[in-house]
């Protein structure tokens, strides 16, 4: 008897089942494959929300910061602005992000670690002052840059186009359009802009020249009014009302003495550290009735140095001063207990032709100021860094003369201080 073979419809079906489960297991791998990516995806994406969410509060936590220091040194005294109080020189926690505010050494070289506290921008030379070659003096310039400074500001005469810009300048980084200045030159090798060498700019060393946008600002200026708003009494002007003012402080007999002193030869003062020196006040005396002189009738001193803080490099560069009597004014403010309100204390330390060539450009009061923010946002994610310069020397509210993003120059505030604040040991 023949065996028929099966029939297809009959056939055993392991075979298909076989196919059928290898195409399920391929679509469940594949589901599998689209589920992880998706998940990876979701994760990446909530990675760069939170990314964003911390890099907004550390903005928020910066541009706060800069806001307290802009109330804060509104209601300070003129010659009390250039040393922030010690809650500033340390890090700030403001929500859940850290700030710091990066200033920089008082000595004019770069530090082993970042400086915290604001800067006081009278402690720099002006870019915009008629200096007539201070500039010249500075590390890494010469009288060729200085000149090109000089030109670049310069308006066009008599129909020709200007050389440069002929405006004054607006900020310190408009020297990179000037011929001459490179950004090395500017900056040096602190390219994080902190004023310290940090230990990713192999170049960098601790007590090198800042570079030279350390040593300068766009504009520093000194209103003639008091702090109240009340006039300053000259000394060019009539000698009644300077024996009145000398005389009610210092007694009638040394007030018309002084003020005899000051009106002999008829002199016409550039400064009143001039005619303090020329007249013998004594550091006392000067010290009591400086803040109520002025040696004319503009509104504002322009292009001033506060004599308090500027490094030496910049004291130097002052007429009159030199690297030497720089060294001398150096010294023996830091061996003070907290800088002097008036340049009383130059009174012993420069003779009188020293007095008459610097005085027009010192002083003892800061009115611009820069505050540099530099924050990190929760769980040490998100970074920001704004700089702000402000000008207090008009009688109305406190105006902000510059600003600038200096996120993208990477961290300010060191490894040390930023493993502080997120409490790492290492």
């Amino acid at each position: 008897m023949k065996t028929r073979p099966p029939s297809p419809r009959t056939a055993p079906v392991a075979g298909r089942n076989g196919i059928a489960l290898i195409i399920v297991l391929w679509t469940l791998l594949g589901l599998t494959a689209i589920a992880v990516a998706y998940a990876f995806g979701q994760a990446a994406y909530y990675r760069e929300v939170e990314g964003r969410w911390a890099s907004a509060q550390a903005r928020l936590a910066a541009e706060t910061l800069l806001d307290v220091v802009e109330n804060i040194l509104a209601g300070t005294e003129p010659s009390a602005r250039a040393s922030p109080p010690d809650l500033f020189r340390d890090a700030i926690a403001i929500g859940n992000a850290t700030v710091w505010l990066i200033a920089r050494s008082g000595d004019g070289a770069l530090a082993a670690a970042p400086t915290f506290g604001w800067t006081d921008e009278a402690a720099k030379l002006s870019l915009n002052a008629p200096t007539g070659g201070m500039l010249a003096g500075l590390p890494g310039m010469d009288a060729e840059l200085d000149a090109a400074v000089a030109a670049w500001r310069r308006p066009a005469a008599d129909g020709a186009a200007a050389a440069g810009k002929g405006a004054p300048f607006e900020a310190v980084e408009e020297l990179r359009l000037v011929p001459g200045f490179t950004a090395e030159l500017l900056y040096g090798a602190d390219r994080n802009r902190n004023g310290a060498a940090d230990a990713a700019e192999t170049e960098a060393a601790a007590g090198a020249p800042f570079g030279l946008a350390d040593y300068l600002t766009t504009g520093t200026r000194e209103p003639a009014a008091q702090a109240d708003g009340t006039s300053r009494v000259s000394v060019n002007g009539p000698r009644p009302l300077l024996e009145a003012y000398l005389g009610g402080i210092l007694g009638d007999a040394r007030g018309r003495d002084l003020a005899a002193r000051i009106a002999a030869g008829g002199r016409n003062y550039r400064s009143v550290l001039e005619a303090a020196k020329r007249a013998g006040f004594t550091r006392d005396e000067f010290a009591r009735t400086a803040t109520g002189l002025v040696h004319d009738t503009a509104p504002f001193r322009v292009g001033v140095v506060n004599v308090n803080t500027a490094p030496a490099a910049v004291l130097a560069c002052v007429p009159g001063i030199g690297a030497e009597n720089a060294a001398r004014i150096a010294a023996q403010r830091a061996s003070a207990a907290e800088p002097e309100p008036t340049l009383a204390w130059v009174l012993e330390l420069l003779d009188e032709a020293a007095c008459a060539a610097a005085g027009p450009w010192l002083t003892a009061q800061t009115h611009q100021v820069s505050a540099d923010a530099a924050a990190i946002g929760p769980n040490g994610r998100g970074y920001a860094r704004i700089r702000i310069v402000y000008d207090f020397s008009d009688a109305g509210a406190p105006r902000r003369v510059y600003r600038r993003e200096l996120s993208h120059l990477g961290g300010a505030m060191g490894t040390a201080a930023r493993r502080a604040a997120l409490g790492e040991s290492r």
